[in-house]
């Protein structure tokens, strides 16, 4: 962790807006002094470091600045729940995409297959580290598995569907109204003009609870990081 006299004056300006002085006093001080001492600096010197921050080209700020090898530790069976879903649930649709394979046809089916294939074996590789290792790059690694699996769209002109282990999808169809349909297993669906196809909407709960939990499980490592 860096230490203070090392940030950058936006940088401690920003920390002290952010850090929490009851939970923290100590570091507020901290950062209290090293402004302080700035402060104390000739405005020539300052007015230098704020121009020289202005200068530099605005960069994207990361999603979390903890290094990927870091271990962050998870419930242990949330950990497991989720690493036998992913993978029993990307098996399934590995085997029903082998057996249905003498059916299809067109260069198009093929992409598409190929496609989610690539995306079940991701799945398996990302539940298969994290039985291993839950470090920062695992876990961003399950958590986007698991995002791409919260929206559920169709229509005559594009149709999207990925669900895998569990889930709970929930949509209002154009032909059958509300629909709330609990399944194990895995469904795979991509269409592009299939002028036939209903129009559909909807969400995966499991899919958006297991997301926040690594969402917000990463977010508050970041968090204890940079403090």
């Amino acid at each position: 962790m860096r230490s203070y006299s090392e940030y950058s004056l936006q940088e401690l300006q920003q920390a002290c807006a952010d850090i929490d002085r009851e939970a923290f006093p100590e570091k507020y001080q901290e950062i209290c002094d090293e402004l302080e001492s700035r402060q104390a600096q000739s405005p020539h010197s300052i007015e230098q470091e704020l121009d020289s921050a202005c200068e530099k080209p605005m960069q994207k700020k990361p999603f979390v600045s903890i290094p990927n090898d870091q271990i962050i530790e998870l419930n242990q069976w949330f950990k497991r729940v989720t690493s036998v879903l992913t993978i029993g649930g990307a098996f399934l649709g590995i085997t029903h995409m082998l057996s249905t394979l003498p059916n299809i046809s067109g260069l198009f089916i093929y992409a598409i297959y190929a496609f989610f294939f690539v995306i079940y074996v991701l799945g398996i590789v990302a539940a298969v580290r994290l039985f291993e290792k839950s470090t920062v790059g695992v876990i961003k690694d399950n958590l986007i598995f698991w995002a791409i699996q919260i929206p559920l769209f169709m229509s005559p002109f594009i149709g999207y569907q990925l669900t895998n282990g569990a889930f709970l999808n929930i949509f209002v169809s154009s032909q059958t109204g509300l629909n709330v349909v609990p399944m194990l297993g895995s469904v795979f669906q991509f269409s592009i003009f299939q002028l036939q196809q209903p129009w559909a909407i909807g969400i995966n709960p499991v899919a958006i609870l297991v997301s926040a939990y690594f969402y917000r499980v990463l977010k508050a490592a970041d968090k204890r990081h940079s403090q």
